[in-house]
């Protein structure tokens, strides 16, 4: 058995009632380590260590929380903590004078997980995909309604829909795919036996415009938010469309949930960057969405610092106007450090600016210069303000500074 840390949920001691001989208890709380529910059925061994004389008492208690009595005349004490579907846990010896009045421990589960998935039509989804994800794994979702991960291969449920999968130190929640849906379901709360029922694949459509006019032949896409899968990275693949000659797009067999939708703008020399993202919530109910992006086509010239000399020939150059959050000093911001829209721009060889349709404000201009030979990258970034107005705006010579290098 392995000596456990003990996690104190108790804010108060009760050393002070704490006298020779006196009696004393503290109440144990043991849950799951991955459901966070309670163990039930587990069997607790309580150990007096004070002389080594005082013999062991068993304590078997159901529902996962028990008051433990002891005697204060022992110094120290011990439990051990068995429950069928768990790794055995030992804790440290504790002084009899500095017991807490509540411990909570989560048992390291070993179980299977194991469920049913059940399709939008209520009958069983035979031939689901099934994964757990975990904070190592990332998952890829195609247009076909099927996913696959570098790290394993998905399950398949059969006839029945059922399913089992073995726990993950970093596991988090089930991912389930089908021709008839998708689900991802937390760990937390969960009980084998449960049932997850699917939720019909998306259809997005839409129109795009630009200050109001429509935009047709535009490329666009769909990306998935950061916690699109809990602690899991999701990509989504050739998720790519194009706007037709009214402006108007479609994506099929989008997962339900928050989206990204983005507008694909070439960043040079085959490159492309995702800008203007809108999020919103893919549902198979949801009717159609307008993409409209509003701003001015802005110019300018980039600066170096200083006495610096930089040739932008020498460099790749990837750039973005960020929104920068208020009360926060340029030189400490990054990006993604807080909620930000951001804007996709491109610098030339003469380290010439150009980005499309920028709302006004006050923004900030981040660009990743990485020296084409060495492969070192140089951070450069300035506070910018867009006007506004309309048609285009010039912004003029652009005095950047060195964030990082």
């Amino acid at each position: 058995m392995r000596i456990v840390q003990l996690s104190v949920i108790a804010l108060e001691l009760l050393r002070a009632t704490y006298g020779a001989g006196s009696n004393s208890s503290f109440r144990l709380r043991i849950t799951d380590n991955f459901t966070q529910l309670p163990v039930s059925d587990a069997e607790i061994t309580f150990r007096s260590l004070g002389d080594g004389s005082s013999p062991a008492e068993a304590v078997v208690f159901h529902g996962g929380s028990v008051t433990i009595p002891f005697s204060n005349s022992a110094a120290e004490f011990q439990f051990e903590i068995a429950a069928e579907g768990y790794a055995e846990h030992r804790s440290a010896r504790i002084l009899a004078t500095n017991a807490q009045p509540a411990y909570e421990i989560a048992l390291e589960r070993q179980a299977d997980f194991e469920g049913q998935v059940i399709a939008p039509t209520g009958l069983f989804a035979s031939g689901a995909q099934y994964f757990l994800c975990t904070d190592l794994t990332e998952v890829t979702l195609r247009p076909d309604r099927t996913f696959f991960t570098r790290s394993r291969a998905p399950g398949v449920t059969g006839n029945s829909g059922r399913f089992r999968l073995s726990p993950d130190p970093s596991g988090h929640s089930i991912l389930i795919a089908h021709d008839l849906g998708y689900a991802r379901r937390p760990l937390a709360g969960w009980t084998n036996g449960m049932q997850i029922r699917l939720q019909p694949w998306a259809r997005v459509a839409g129109q795009m415009r630009i200050n109001g006019t429509i935009a047709p032949s535009q490329k666009i896409a769909l990306r998935a938010p950061d916690n699109a899968l809990g602690r899991t990275r999701m990509t989504l693949l050739n998720f790519d469309g194009a706007t037709d000659e009214h402006g108007r797009f479609a994506f099929e067999n989008v997962p339900p949930g928050e989206m990204i939708l983005v507008w694909k703008l070439p960043a040079g020399e085959g490159a492309v960057a995702y800008s203007h993202p809108m999020a919103f919530r893919a549902d198979s109910t949801k009717p159609a969405i307008d993409f409209d992006l509003a701003g001015r086509n802005i110019t300018g010239r980039i600066e170096a610092p200083g006495a610096m000399t930089l040739h932008a020939a020498d460099y790749d150059i990837i750039a973005q106007i960020i929104s920068q959050p208020e009360d926060v000093p340029l030189e400490l911001w990054q990006p993604g450090a807080s909620a930000a829209q951001a804007f996709s721009a491109r610098v030339d060889g003469q380290w010439a600016l150009t980005a499309p349709v920028i709302p006004a404000g006050e923004y900030s201009l981040r660009l990743t210069c990485i020296n084409r030979k060495s492969q070192r990258a140089l951070e450069l970034a300035a506070t910018i303000h867009i006007p506004a107005g309309v048609g285009e705006a010039d912004l003029g010579a652009i005095r950047v500074n060195v964030v990082s290098r």
